[in-house]
């Protein structure tokens, strides 16, 4: 898992130096190399340098974003049954707090809405599928109230699937548009471009491993819910209005009626 993510990583930062946006973080590493004096191969190489920094950066902002997911589900004392963790697990809200704290590394710069727009989304088309991983990780269970004890481990695990989507999406999207051209994607060509990202993410095998590293992670969960800072700026994202973003989980379209029970794309049933 980790050696996926900062591979990840790396690519987004190769993709994105080479935008007009990227070139404050392309400046940053010459201005690092340049500082300690470098020339030619060694320039490079600090410049590299600098990148690999901020490539452990951004892993441990994601794993501590899925950390202090994970852990307001203690404080906030949720404990529902499979379909509540479901809707916790996809929250979009939970989602666009981590693609700010990985944006925020990197300098890289959606407007609010794009940012809404893309957490709603990733959140809608992963919906069924991390439905089918979170039933698996519960189903078979004699133990009373594991279902609890699994709650915030499922959720971190469900956070790194979206973080590796995103980061996915954001190498297709630099490699193939520029930053105007991102802002003004109409919704169906930025849902064939979600949907892209998560085909090219083993989901499966990703969600297993980001499970297990959650469960060696569960005494970090319990001590981030005591951080009633940390916690409290969380649930202002959560909070947010991105709830009121909604796509189908189906075809991935957007329901722009608050009211809707029913896809008017495709026609399938909408998640409240």
């Amino acid at each position: 898992m980790e050696e996926l993510i900062k591979t990840l990583l790396k690519q987004l930062i190769k993709a994105f130096i080479q935008t007009e946006q990227g070139q404050a973080l392309k400046e940053q590493a010459s201005a690092y190399a340049m500082s300690l004096g470098h020339e030619g191969a060694e320039f490079i190489k600090a410049e590299n340098e600098y990148y690999k920094n901020l490539t452990g950066e951004g892993y441990s902002e994601i794993i501590r974003s899925g950390i202090v997911a994970a852990s307001d589900a203690l404080v906030s004392g949720i404990l529902p049954g499979v379909g509540g963790v479901i809707a916790l697990a996809t929250s979009a809200g939970a989602i666009w707090y981590m693609y700010v704290k990985i944006n925020n590394v990197f300098g890289i710069k959606f407007s609010e809405n794009m940012g809404k727009t893309i957490a709603g989304g990733v959140a809608a088309n992963l919906a069924s599928t991390l439905a089918v991983y979170i039933g698996a990780a519960l189903v078979g269970s004699l133990v009373p109230g594991l279902g609890v004890i699994l709650l915030p481990v499922i959720i971190f695990a469900s956070t790194i699937v979206a973080a590796v989507v995103y980061l996915q999406l954001c190498i297709q999207l630099f490699s193939k548009y520029n930053n105007s051209q991102i802002e003004s994607l109409d919704d169906d060509t930025l849902h064939s471009e979600i949907k892209a990202s998560i085909a090219k993410v083993d989901t499966k095998s990703l969600f297993k491993d980001a499970f297990k590293e959650g469960k060696k992670l569960k005494n970090e969960i319990k001590s981030s819910a005591k951080n009633e800072d940390e916690i409290s700026e969380f649930q202002s994202f959560t909070s947010n209005d991105t709830q009121s973003v909604r796509f189908c989980s189906n075809c991935g379209a957007q329901i722009e009626a608050v009211e809707a029970k029913f896809c008017p794309n495709c026609g399938a049933r909408i998640n409240p």
